[in-house]
C-alpha cells in the first residue's frame, strides 16, 4: 500500500488532510459465504440431498454476482478536516471525503477532543461533507478530531482496511475578561504613561506652586498667584504638577501542574465529565491582565515558572500584545520542576503577578522574596473549587489536609504584605462571575497609591 500524508496545522483555523491509495481486500462475509456454499453444495451432492444443492444455489449465485462485480485496481482515498474560529456555542469543525466511483459507504469513527467517540456509515454523497460542532472546555494546546475510517465496496462484499485519518490539533485561545482598574507598582519608573508618578513634571496632578524658575514653561504661570504673592517686580509662580509615567507588570506564571479536582470519585460519571483546571483558569487570568496592561499603555512581561524558555522581556505596545497571547496560550505542565536557589530578578520598580494553585512552597516562596525585595507582589489564586459530594471520609480527610496547608501559605502571604485574589470560573465566566472578578481587582487597585 502506498502512502501519501499532508499536514497543515494553523492555530484556531486551517486545514488537515491525509491521502492514502488503499487496496480492497475481501470481507470476512464474502469469504464465508464461499466456504458455506461450497461445503452445504457438497454435502448435498455426497449425501444425495436435492434440497441442500437447493439451499446452496442462492448463496453461490450471490457470491458469485458480488464476485463479478470486485472493484478493480486501488482505492485513492483523501480525507479533510476544517476547524472554523471559534464562536460562543463551540468550535464548528467539517469532515470531507473523497472516495473512488466504487464505494458504497465509508465506515467512519470521529473522535472529538480525545473523548466522544461517534460511529456512523454513511453513503459517499454524504461523506463529502460531514459537519459537527464541539463544546471548549478548556484553552491551550489539545487535539480537536481524530478521524478513522474504512470503505466499503459493492453489497459489502470487498472493504479496505481501516486506517488512520487526520489528526487536527490546535491552540484554543484563553478567554479575555475586560478589566478597568487595575494595581499599580508601588514606584513608577517609566519616562512617560498614563499613571501619576512620585517626580514633577508635565502632564499629573496638581504637586505645588513655586518661584518661575529656568526650565519652567511660561504656560505653567499663574497670574492669580503671581498677583497675591509676589514682593517685587518680575516675582513670577508656577503651578507644578507629577509628571506620569508607566507601569510594568510581570506575569509569572506556575504551570507546573494542571489540577481540575483534588479528589475525585472513582466511578463512571466522575471519570467522564469534563470541567475546568487550574492552567485553563491561569491562562484566562494572564490573558486578561497582560490584554489590560498593554491596552492602558503599560510595559508587560511574562515568565512560566517551570519552563524557563518560555520568557519574554517586558515591553509594550500592541506588538508586544501579539507576542505574549501565543506564548501563553501555548503553556501547558510539564511536570514537577527543580527547586529554584534564586528567584528570577525583577526590573525595580514592576508589579508581579505570581498565577498558582499555592499547592506547595515554591510559588509562594518566591513571592515573599519578591516583595521582601520592595516589589508589589499580587498572588492569583487559580485553583477551583472541589466538590465534596459523594466523597468518602478517608478521601474528605485528605482534602482538608491539602487545603488547610494550602490556606495556610495564602494566609502567610497576606501577612507580608502580597495581595490575594481568587480567579476562579468554573461556570466559564459568566456575568456574575466576571463582576466578581472586576471587584476584586479594583479593590486591589485602590488598596494602594503608587509613591
Amino acid at each position: 500500500m502506498s502512502t501519501r500524508r499532508t499536514r497543515d496545522i494553523a492555530p484556531g483555523g486551517g486545514r488537515d488532510a491525509t491521502s492514502f491509495t488503499e487496496k480492497w481486500v475481501p470481507n470476512a462475509g464474502l469469504v464465508f459465504g464461499i466456504a458455506a456454499s461450497i461445503l452445504i453444495a457438497g454435502g448435498g451432492l455426497l449425501f444425495s440431498r436435492p434440497e441442500l444443492v437447493l439451499i446452496a444455489a442462492p448463496i453461490l449465485v450471490s457470491v458469485v454476482w458480488t464476485l463479478q462485480r470486485r472493484p478493480r485496481g486501488e482505492a485513492p482515498v483523501t480525507v479533510e478536516t476544517t476547524i472554523a474560529a471559534r464562536s460562543a456555542e463551540g468550535l464548528p469543525y467539517g469532515v470531507s471525503f473523497r472516495v473512488p466511483a466504487e464505494t458504497e459507504a465509508v465506515a467512519v469513527r470521529l473522535y472529538e477532543r480525545g473523548r466522544t467517540r461517534h460511529e456512523l456509515v454513511v453513503d459517499p454523497a454524504t461523506a463529502v461533507a460531514l459537519r459537527g460542532q464541539i463544546g471548549i472546555v478548556h484553552s491551550g494546546p489539545q487535539e480537536i478530531i481524530r478521524v478513522d475510517y474504512a470503505l466499503i465496496g459493492p453489497q459489502g462484499g470487498f472493504v479496505t482496511s481501516p486506517t488512520r485519518g487526520p489528526r487536527s490539533s490546535r491552540v484554543i485561545a484563553p478567554r479575555t475578561l475586560p478589566l478597568r482598574r487595575l494595581p499599580l507598582p508601588l514606584r513608577m519608573f517609566g519616562l512617560t504613561g498614563g499613571h501619576d508618578s512620585a517626580r514633577p513634571g508635565d502632564g499629573g496632578e496638581f504637586r505645588d506652586v513655586s518661584q518661575f524658575a529656568p526650565g519652567d514653561r511660561l504656560r505653567r504661570i499663574d497670574w492669580k498667584v503671581t498677583a497675591r504673592r509676589a514682593q517685587a517686580p518680575g516675582d513670577l509662580y508656577v503651578r507644578r504638577s507629577f509628571s506620569t509615567a508607566d507601569a510594568t507588570a510581570l506575569i509569572m506564571m506556575d504551570s507546573r501542574d494542571e489540577v481540575a479536582e483534588l479528589v475525585t470519585n472513582r466511578d463512571a460519571s466522575s471519570r467522564e465529565r469534563d470541567v475546568p483546571t487550574s492552567l485553563d483558569v491561569a491562562r484566562d487570568a494572564a490573558t486578561s491582565i497582560a490584554s489590560a496592561y498593554i491596552k492602558s499603555g503599560d510595559r508587560v512581561g511574562f515568565r512560566d515558572l517551570a519552563a524557563g524558555e518560555r520568557t519574554i522581556a517586558p515591553g509594550g505596545g500592541m506588538a508586544q500584545l501579539h507576542r505574549l497571547l501565543p506564548t501563553i496560550a501555548q503553556t501547558r505542565p510539564l511536570g514537577a520542576s527543580k527547586r529554584r536557589l534564586r528567584a528570577p530578578i525583577i526590573p525595580a520598580g514592576a508589579i508581579v503577578y505570581v498565577l498558582s494553585t499555592f499547592l506547595d512552597d515554591e510559588a509562594a516562596r518566591m513571592a515573599e522574596l519578591w516583595q521582601v525585595a520592595g516589589h508589589r507582589v499580587v498572588a492569583v489564586d487559580t485553583l477551583l473549587p472541589t466538590p465534596t459530594d459523594g466523597l468518602r471520609r478517608e478521601q474528605l480527610a485528605a482534602l482538608r489536609m491539602i487545603l488547610l496547608e494550602r490556606r495556610g501559605r495564602i494566609l502567610d502571604l497576606g501577612s507580608v504584605g502580597v495581595d490575594v485574589i481568587q480567579w476562579h470560573s468554573p461556570d466559564g465566566l459568566s456575568p456574575e462571575s466576571q463582576l466578581s472578578v472586576r471587584a476584586r481587582m479594583a479593590a486591589s487597585g485602590r488598596a494602594r497609591r503608587p509613591r
